[in-house]
């Protein structure tokens, strides 16, 4: 017993076999009998070819490491909104900032705490910031580091010009006067003599000359 012979089609019409159409067996043109079947089962191999194609296609699109190269992967992404992010931040090496709180070193992971003495960096350490200062804030050995900018404590920031940014100030208190008082001195006493005399002005807790404020934490950027 031969079976009936399968092709990889889809046949768009399914024979009618009409009153008139002789009954006969085969597998030629006019075996008008198995025509219906021999359509049909083209159809079901071309349907099972297709379904065969998918579960390949899908299997291999599965497994691929990047099925989809029209979107980008999650790294990728990630990469893409930090630079973004520094673009429009835009901080640049060398840019100071002050935070509020304890130093975070994994927030503050592109920062430094600026110290407060004179402080030697590894210029192969930090070249980026070895590059946009150079020597200004100390050549160090002259080889492998470099002096970091740096603010004593209670210091304040004040603004550069002609060039000195970096340099420090000496502090100064502004000209004032005195109520003279006090008995007449010498041979300036007498009627009329006006007393002369010396206050001292009183400390307000310290020894030197501060500007009120609220104590912050500055940090350099160093990458």
């Amino acid at each position: 017993m031969a079976a009936l012979t399968e092709q990889d089609q889809f046949v768009p019409e399914i024979y009618q076999i009409e009153m008139t159409d002789d009954a006969l067996g085969g597998d030629g043109e006019d075996a008008i009998a198995n025509r219906q079947g021999k359509q049909l089962a083209s159809r079901t191999r071309w349907l099972y070819n297709k379904v065969q194609d998918l579960l390949l296609w899908t299997l291999s699109h599965i497994s691929a490491s990047h099925p989809h190269p029209q979107y980008l992967l999650q790294p990728e992404i990630v990469a893409l909104i930090d630079a973004k992010i520094a673009t429009v931040v835009g901080l640049k090496v060398g840019t100071v900032i002050s935070i509020t709180g304890d130093f975070d070193p994994v927030l503050f992971a592109d920062y430094l705490v600026v110290p407060t003495a004179p402080t030697l960096i590894s210029r192969a350490d930090y070249p980026e910031l070895f590059a946009r200062w150079l020597t200004k804030y100390g050549a160090g050995d002259g080889a492998t580091t470099f002096g970091m900018y740096f603010l004593p404590a209670n210091y304040a920031q004040v603004q550069a010009s002609a060039g000195n940014a970096g340099t420090q100030t000496v502090g100064e208190v502004i000209a004032h006067p005195h109520a003279g008082g006090g008995a007449p001195v010498g041979a300036f006493a007498g009627p009329g003599s006006v007393g002369l005399g010396v206050s001292a002005t009183g400390s307000t807790g310290g020894p030197a000359n501060l500007a009120a404020g609220t104590r912050t934490i500055f940090l350099v950027k160093f990458r």
